[in-house]
């Protein structure tokens, strides 16, 4: 419970001027592909509860409800794209998202066939030609002297630091690849530094891949999106796609181009933040064409030498190194099926990718706003249990009534202990609470237990106890007790 009423806490301080999001018409559904009507139709929580409202929203509903402007899906199946849609305002399945670290399965087939290409192992040490690039101390990153490998680099288990990036606003100087090693002006993180740690162990470090991303610029003397473009793009004939900072200077409209939405659900100033972390977090592409990214990687894994990507390269990549990653994509087996997949976390962007390689199926859900993980969540889950990919039982709850009197009772402003500013209030709803902060975004609670309630969006339990006659949240160390009526 602790980030969610940390983000309440947020939105208070970010969003005061915030106004509730204005509801819109549900998007038109296509009644001609029943898999993708029964989605649109109705997604499954995180926790089903029989009987509660959140239990068969809509997609477009369950977006509004989230505060989400904008996702676009695209499905696999067999192969081929069996569909794309993109729903709520502006929505156009051809317009580009940051796939954020989404990126690095993309990433990570480009670096590997130019490494390839230059006869490079995955398992040389790459010191020797680090030593070489100017501004890069690499014996002061890496005082232990840790091999530096693409195999390690790539699999996060090189010992590297810094886990991701927050990327740049719109107007701020943009760092080379060797000031972001460093860590110095104008980049806005921790210097990239090596440390030893335990075989089959991981540590998740967009470090690393920027370190593989610098190696790669440094050897094949070109820009990381042209390299990309040469080595993954063209070959398996993606045309919408670009590691470039600016995708507005690399040709595309900014009608082309998804927007970040906040919180609040407002657009951020300049509409997104610039990566020159590519590797890591840097790529803009629609849904569809990562789709085929995967389904071209997953084809090469198979033996398909006509995919694009070379055979032994898919199989390097979706062969696990460490607690189920392989090189740039999460590898694991579920119900006895191979599964790939990754999800991304950019600021007021996220991704995710499944793909099930016996069945050559793919999904791939992309959303232009911070609180997007938890709708293409709801997604990723009903197209598992429609489609029959493997994937855990849902989890499953039962109500506690509570009289109209006693859930009443919760209802009012909560403020932070010794503090007189409204974090969050409680209102009634459907036989729980909705909670709602000064900002206009809500989530609900629903009472499963005395002094228990669980979010059925995300799963996240919270009790509410009288202490000395109030009612009392806690959150870690931080205490919130309801206002005293007026």
């Amino acid at each position: 419970m602790s980030l969610r009423l940390w983000m309440a806490g947020l939105a208070l301080a970010l969003c005061q001027a915030c106004t509730e999001a204005p509801v819109e018409a549900p998007a038109s559904i296509n009644t001609e592909n029943t898999l993708k009507l029964a989605l649109e139709t109705e997604l499954t929580p995180v926790v089903t509860i029989p009987g509660d409202p959140s239990t068969g929203r809509t997609l477009d509903e369950r977006r509004q409800d989230a505060r989400v402007n904008s996702v676009s899906i695209a499905v696999f199946q067999n192969g081929e794209l069996d569909w794309a849609e993109a729903y709520g305002p502006g929505g156009d399945t051809e317009k580009l998202y940051q796939a954020a670290s989404l990126s690095k399965a993309v990433a990570a087939a480009g670096i590997l066939t130019f490494a390839a290409e230059r006869g490079v192992g995955f398992d040389e040490d790459l010191t020797s030609t680090l030593l070489e690039i100017e501004g890069l101390d690499i014996t002061s990153a890496n005082p232990d002297g840790v091999p530096i490998t693409l195999r390690r680099l790539l699999s996060h288990t090189n010992g590297a630091s810094v886990g991701g990036f927050p990327g740049y606003p719109a107007g701020e100087p943009i760092p080379t690849s060797v000031q972001i090693i460093a860590g110095t002006a104008p980049t806005n993180t921790d210097p990239v530094v090596f440390t030893p740690i335990e075989e089959g162990e991981r540590r998740y470090s967009g470090g690393g891949y920027q370190l593989a991303q610098l190696w790669a610029e440094h050897v094949s003397g070109e820009s990381f999106d042209a390299l990309m473009t040469r080595s993954v793009f063209q070959p398996i004939g993606i045309e919408r796609a670009t590691f470039s900072i600016d995708p507005i200077g690399a040709g595309y409209s900014a009608e082309e181009i998804a927007i970040g939405h906040g919180w609040g659900g407002t657009p951020m100033d300049g509409g997104w933040h610039r990566y020159p972390e590519g590797a890591a977090a840097g790529l803009w592409i629609t849904p569809s064409e990562y789709g085929r990214f995967a389904i071209a990687l997953m084809a090469a894994y198979g033996g398909d030498t006509g995919a694009g990507i070379d055979v032994e390269i898919a199989r390097e990549m979706m062969t696990p190194v460490a607690q189920e990653y392989g090189l740039g994509v999460g590898v694991e087996t579920r119900d006895g099926t191979l599964r790939i997949r990754h999800s991304g976390w950019n600021e007021n962007f996220r991704a995710y990718f499944m793909g099930v390689p016996a069945e050559g199926d793919v999904i791939v859900t992309m959303v232009d706003s911070a609180m997007g993980m938890q709708l293409s969540g709801d997604i990723n889950r009903t197209a598992n249990l429609l489609y029959g990919w493997p994937t855990g039982e849902p989890r499953r709850e039962t109500r506690l009534e509570l009289t109209e009197a006693e859930l009443s009772s919760y209802a009012g402003e909560y403020v932070e202990l010794g503090s007189e500013t409204t974090v969050f209030s409680f209102t009634v709803e459907h036989g729980g609470l909705r909670l709602t902060t000064p900002s206009g975004y809500t989530y609900r609670l629903v009472p499963i237990g005395e002094n228990l309630f669980i979010d059925p969006d995300d799963g996240e339990e919270q009790v509410i106890e009288k202490r000395d006659g109030v009612w009392t949240l806690e959150d870690d160390d931080t205490v919130y007790v309801q206002r005293p009526a007026p």
